[in-house]
């Protein structure tokens, strides 16, 4: 059933790119700050906060997911999970960003090119060409395993339940640190970075077997060595190191202008490792260790 839910929900998420905007966290966002001014910023703060913000969504979802079990052959439950998986994605498709970043590019919409690239950025991009693509190359690899990888990992370990936890760890995360900040942003904050951080080194390892395994293995040591340095976010730096050295890249730098187009050849690494993922979910159903 894993193995199922997560290819038709890969498939139906290219299908359904029109619909892409109801997985805005929007409600989440005006639950949390209803819940936060209800109970009292003094409750909501740290890991109370993040607890008390978490838990209702996650209890609806585990009850709807336990009162489904079993029942008409399990098809219920499977359009649930299948339901809950394309939530989880994303938000934002990350395809559509990039493709709409290179089609303002190759057009020479340079207006467009600077809106696409902010808004995969999530700031403002740099204004040589070089250390845009390098910085687009970067957030393609992060994003990844935000948008996709995190999401596959959490719903093969604990279905539905655990790609809802993720993504709504997510996004109280970026909430958080856009608007009330303090103890509730720093405790999702560390809840984010926990849930990303097997997802991440899972995400580089599929790196190194998709791209260039040697040169991979030796940047993610170095990173390890420097201790995610000079990436803030050690989750970051190892996909940042792993998936340039896959690629054939620095770590740091403007990208090299060799005619080559390296926020498409990122993308195409990121999709060659979700193949592997689903290479192995299908080696682990066959073996009996996944549903």
């Amino acid at each position: 059933m894993t193995l199922v839910t997560i290819l038709f929900g890969l498939f139906l998420e290219r299908v359904l790119l029109p619909l892409q905007w109801l997985r805005r966290p929007r409600w989440f966002e005006r639950y949390a700050a209803w819940l936060r001014q209800a109970l009292g910023e003094h409750l909501c703060q740290g890991t109370a906060g993040v607890l008390l913000i978490l838990i209702p969504p996650l209890l609806l979802v585990g009850l709807v997911s336990w009162g489904l079990d079993m029942r008409l052959s399990g098809l219920p439950a499977l359009l649930f999970g299948l339901l809950v998986f394309l939530f989880a994605l994303g938000p934002r498709d990350l395809d559509v960003e990039v493709e709409s970043y290179l089609k303002a590019r190759d057009a020479g919409d340079q207006a467009g090119e600077a809106a696409a690239a902010e808004a995969l950025l999530g700031a403002v991009p740099p204004e040589p060409a070089g250390e845009r693509e390098r910085a687009l190359v970067d957030s393609v690899l992060v994003q990844s395993n935000l948008r996709v990888f995190g999401v596959m990992f959490w719903f093969a370990l604990a279905g539905p339940l655990g790609a809802v936890l993720f993504r709504l760890a997510a996004e109280l995360a970026d909430w958080a640190m856009r608007g009330p900040g303090g103890e509730l942003a720093l405790a999702a904050s560390r809840l984010r970075w926990l849930l990303a951080w097997l997802p991440a080194h899972l995400a580089a390892l599929s790196f190194a077997v998709t791209g260039d395994f040697e040169k991979t293995v030796m940047a993610w040591r170095d990173c390890h060595r420097r201790g995610g340095a000079p990436i803030a976010d050690a989750n970051a730096g190892v996909l940042i190191y792993s998936g340039n050295a896959a690629l054939g890249l620095p770590p740091e730098g403007a990208a090299p202008d060799d005619g080559s187009d390296w926020v498409r050849v990122a993308l195409g690494l990121v999709w060659r490792a979700v193949i592997a993922w689903m290479t192995v979910i299908a080696l682990l159903v066959i073996s009996g260790l996944a549903g």
